[in-house]
């Protein structure tokens, strides 16, 4: 389809289909947890190795002498210099270096599960938008959702169902393709060491980077290929339609451009954390749609030059369960569909009337559709759905709740015993720490704490390992914090919006313990796809039903913390 075409299609998707296509583009907000628990568990043995020796003792007293002298002299920042040399021992050196290899290794891999997810969830929804809408000619794109047949008659997967599946056998082509496109940049540095002028090399890399993958991943994953197939599929496709996918870059570009602006804009008016909710949540997965949109059409007509076409495809569009193919143990969906989970219809608001336009080809909106656009827009119909969402699931998983919330205690008191006790009075005017009408500042720190829920519980998906080391880590932050600051202040300082805001991110906690246990499951073969999908889908709903209680939180904090703080310090 045209760029035009795409754009309308990808903007028709998500307006109707969130809850089927958002969950996997999430995922990306959780990259940085994964990375950072890597880091904290080798800075933890690494400081472990580091027992019995007074080497932190001596930076901690070379730090206190240098924080405290009325006149830094070279000898005190000499002494701060010299203990932390002490500190990079050979046990110390190797258990960073390794965790920094860990830790790369486990980003490429996250990043490649999240967008195997991303491009299949993508990919059968466009491609059932194009089928059904004759390729966006003379129809309105995204009106039937009817489900697409694939060429065995089989009727398809839906998104979400597609993106689970999709994980089994894109993830690591997705992972080679990444470890090759940062070859391309690499070579130039490591030819450098040998013959400085290599860096010169960096002129044609870096646009290569960009344009030689531009649609690489969308090739290996419609086109079935390795990734130097994808970068060769990509390239035939520049060739032969150069325009689309300038015209696409153009899209891209002004989108990105148009982020920036909108950046600007909400900075200045002091709530610039608006504006990473709507990339995640709109930008990112709407330039997806379009990529998509632009490659898929491109990628059913090229059998005759070597390409593959729709019929000679994984059949896809009916999802790809086959023997060896996909968790071991799943059923069979080819012919007959995904199969309803047992809750379905029943535990949810929208499973009740909403979520049978996918399934059955019924006029029934699509799964979650109007829910997250309603959030948006209306926010009457979705925050409806997302509170009584969060309400099944407490209700539902206390136990979960339970351990999410003793991980963040069991951090805070760790980060007492451990973190320095150097209590320091408040100076100046608590009360006035934020202005007289911190209303920007309110919803900031909503949309904030909000995106350290949705990225927590997402990144549950990597065995909830960085879900919990995350609600661990913000427990010691607060813990150390109260070390630093006199009791009362403590107390007038955290606890108003903490009793709101630290039960929230202990449900985000929850929730990525739940997609962990779900997700061990399809991984298994004891959890059906299209349950695990319907899991993520109640998942983002539970998310838009912290939404107003975040937005409570930042109002107590924004408002009433500081009146607090001002009567009990003074």
């Amino acid at each position: 389809m045209s760029v035009d075409d795409a754009t309308s299609v990808a903007t028709r998707l998500l307006r109707r289909r969130p809850a089927e296509l958002l969950p996997p583009f999430l995922g990306d907000a959780a990259t940085g947890i994964v990375a950072q628990t890597v880091g904290l568990a080798a800075l933890s043995v690494a400081l472990f190795s580091l027992r019995g020796t007074d080497r932190i003792e001596r930076l901690v007293d070379a730090v206190t002498a240098l924080t405290e002298s009325e006149e830094v002299t070279g000898t005190e920042i000499q002494a701060v210099q010299d203990a932390l040399a002490g500190l990079l021992t050979p046990t110390v050196t190797a258990t960073l270096a390794v965790g920094a290899a860990v830790g790369a290794v486990a980003v490429v891999v996250f990043r490649a599960v999240v967008g195997a997810a991303k491009l299949n969830a993508a990919m059968v929804a466009v491609r059932e938008t194009r089928d059904d809408a004759g390729d966006g000619a003379g129809h309105e794109a995204g009106t039937d959702r009817r489900p697409s047949v694939s060429t065995d008659g089989g009727a398809s997967l839906g998104p979400l169902t597609a993106a689970v599946e999709g994980v089994f056998a894109d993830t690591w082509r997705l992972a080679g393709l990444t470890v090759l496109r940062g070859a391309v940049l690499l070579v130039p540095f490591l030819l450098a060491a040998v013959e400085p002028l290599a860096l010169l090399l960096l002129v044609p890399a870096l646009p290569f980077a960009y344009v030689g993958f531009l649609f690489a991943a969308e090739a290996v994953v419609v086109d079935d290929v390795g990734p130097v197939g994808g970068v060769r599929r990509n390239l035939v496709f520049l060739r032969r339609d150069p325009e689309r996918a300038v015209l696409y870059v153009v899209v891209e570009v002004s989108a990105y451009v148009g982020l920036l602006v909108l950046s600007g804009v909400l900075g200045v008016v002091g709530v610039s954390r608006v504006a990473s909710v709507a990339s995640l949540f709109l930008l990112l997965p709407w330039l997806a749609l379009v990529r998509m949109g632009v490659y898929l059409p491109a990628a059913s007509t090229e059998s005759a030059t070597g390409g593959v076409t729709d019929a000679d495809r994984r059949g896809r569009d009916a999802g790809r369960v086959s023997e060896g193919d996909g968790p071991a143990g799943a059923e069979d969906r080819t012919a007959e569909g995904p199969p309803a989970t047992a809750d379905e219809g029943a535990t949810a608001p929208w499973d009740e009337d909403k979520d049978r336009g996918e399934e059955d080809g019924s006029d029934a909106p699509a799964a979650g559709e109007g829910g997250l656009w309603a959030v948006l827009v209306d926010l009457r119909e979705g925050l409806r759905t997302g509170v009584a969402e969060l309400r099944r699931f407490l209700a539902a998983h206390p136990g979960l709740f339970a351990v999410s919330l003793a991980t963040f205690v069991v951090g805070t008191g760790v980060g007492r015993l451990l973190g320095p006790s150097a209590p320091a009075p408040i100076t100046g005017d608590p009360g006035a720490v934020f202005g007289t009408f911190p209303l920007g500042t309110a919803i900031d720190l909503a949309a904030n704490n909000w995106l350290v829920a949705v990225s927590g519980s997402f990144a549950g998906v990597a065995l909830g390992v960085p879900t919990l080391a995350n609600l661990l880590f913000n427990g010691l932050l607060v813990g150390t914090a109260s070390g630093l600051l006199e009791s009362r202040a403590f107390v007038a300082l955290v606890l108003p919006h903490a009793v709101v805001e630290v039960p929230a991110l202990a449900v985000g906690g929850a929730l990525g313990l739940q997609f962990a246990r779900e997700g061990y499951g399809v991984a298994r073969g004891r959890t059906a796809a299209a349950e695990f999908a319907a899991e993520l889908r109640r998942g983002l709903y539970v998310l838009v039903g912290l939404l107003p209680v975040f937005l409570v939180a930042g109002v107590v904090e924004a408002f009433v913390t500081p009146a607090v703080a001002r009567l009990v310090v003074g």
